[in-house]
């Protein structure tokens, strides 16, 4: 049990850190309105995924923590 829960803190805390940073990027993007130098689009377009990917595997890490804890998952799931 220890150590499923210091994995999923070591993750919570990774993951936690990319969506912060990423949000903030995205939106410093968007307040700049810059444009990407290949096709001129909106640079927040492409970076506006990594916060929220990022928090979809944040979410998905609370589920898989949660059941590996209850027994329903093996440490090899």
């Amino acid at each position: 049990g220890a150590l499923i829960l210091f994995q999923a803190l070591c993750g919570l805390i990774v993951l936690g850190l990319i969506t912060w940073y990423g949000g903030k990027l995205a939106w410093q993007e968007y307040q700049w309105e810059s444009l990407s130098p290949g096709l001129g689009l909106p640079q927040w377009w492409y970076l506006v995924w990594l916060p929220i990917l990022s928090a979809a595997m944040l979410w998905r890490l609370v589920q898989q923590t949660r059941d590996r804890l209850k027994g329903e998952l093996t440490s090899d799931a």
